[in-house]
């Protein structure tokens, strides 16, 4: 969002090289004016992007199929144990950063136990999400069916 603030204010000056206007003018001054101050915050939104995307980056690698047994799941939690590890010693990080990284590794450590076992198992999805999706896809068009806005009866 802030690389595209800043093209806006770029596009915005050339604009305003090509000639005046007031209204062009207006919201130039106005990005001017604010964007610098938001500088340090959305970069260290993009770090904590950035330590995102490494965790995605590590957890997608290919599941095992029959033909091709992939890295395991000893693998794939050593790396991410070194990643995260990584992670842990950073220091001089903002009080944000600091917060964000502290619940990224709480919440690895949440799911830790269950996390690898795709990738020993043939078939085995990464996340349930397709079945929570089949679930409340029946749920609703239960509803709809029945005419209500609530199931008090489980499925």
């Amino acid at each position: 969002m802030f690389g595209d603030l800043c093209a806006l204010r770029q596009t915005l000056a050339q604009c305003l090289a090509l000639g005046e206007d007031p209204h062009l003018c207006h919201w130039h001054a106005v990005l001017n004016g604010i964007l610098p101050s938001y500088t340090f915050a959305f970069a260290q939104v993009r770090q904590a992007l950035d330590w995102v995307d490494e965790v995605e980056r590590i957890l997608d690698v290919p599941l095992p199929t029959v033909e091709e047994p992939g890295p395991g799941g000893d693998a794939v939690a050593l790396e991410m144990a070194q990643y995260l590890g990584q992670l842990a010693d950073i220091t001089g990080l903002s009080p944000w950063l600091m917060q964000f990284r502290n619940e990224l590794l709480a919440l690895s450590k949440r799911y830790w136990s269950g996390l690898f076992h795709c990738y020993n198992i043939v078939g085995l999805p990464r996340t349930n999400n397709d079945h929570e999706s089949l679930y409340g896809q029946t749920k609703r068009q239960l509803r709809r069916q029945l005419g209500v806005s609530e199931l008090r009866e489980p499925l």
